[in-house]
Formats: structure tokens, sequence, C-alpha cells
């Protein structure tokens, strides 16, 4: 499977669950359980540099980025950061924000970028 087949997989399983969270960290554990029980192995927290840390790294350096606030210019200047890693290949943005969604390219640095609107917001 190709990191890009992988991200879409992904998508896919994340847009058909709606997630019982109420704070971002549990979202982003949420997203790992549900990742491991559907034979999709990922780490939590990596670290790239001492600023950058990933809330889920795939493997084939798909990674998920989980904001449930923030700017779309924030996110996007830190998802930018990310993309100009050589080891990343596939961002996917999983966001509550329709503005976050809707507006995020479709790559960075050259790199795929995914998102997920959980349009529901938490539970």
């Amino acid at each position: 499977m190709t990191p890009l087949e992988r991200a879409e997989r992904v998508c896919s399983v994340l847009r058909g669950y709606r997630f019982a969270c109420h704070r971002e960290v549990e979202l982003q554990q949420a997203i790992a359980e549900l990742l491991t029980k559907e034979g999709i192995p990922s780490r939590r927290e990596k670290h790239l540099t001492r600023k950058d840390r990933l809330d889920l790294w795939l493997d084939d350096g798909v990674i998920v980025e989980v904001k449930i606030d923030g700017s779309l210019t924030d996110v996007l200047r830190q998802l930018s950061r990310y993309a100009e890693r050589p080891t990343v290949s596939v961002l996917i943005l999983v966001t509550t924000r329709a503005m976050q969604a809707t507006r995020m390219p479709s790559s960075l640095c050259g790199k795929p970028v995914r998102t997920v609107h959980l349009s529901g917001g938490l539970m």
C-alpha cells in the first residue's frame, strides 16, 4: 500500500465514525485506538524536532494532526513545517472546524494533504 493509499484508508475509517470526546487529547487517543482496531498501526506524539511533535505517525510517513481549536493560519503554518520534513509523505488534518476543512490546500510543500471534517463536532 502506498502512503497516499494508506492515508485515504485512514480518512475513510475516520469519516465513518462518531467520536465521544470533549478534548483534543481525548480525540487523539480515540483515533489511535480506532486505527489500531482497524489494523492500522500508529505512534502517538512522535517528535520531528524539539518544537514539532506529531499527534499520530503512521507507517511510510503518513501523519495525522488533530485540531479542534486554532486559526487556519496557525494550522497551515504547523502543517507546512511538517511537510518540509523529508520523512513526512502525506498529511491528514482531522478537525471540527469547518473553515480549516474547507480552506485547506490539497498539498503543502509538494506533499498531499487530506482533511477529515468531524462535522457533528465532538459528543
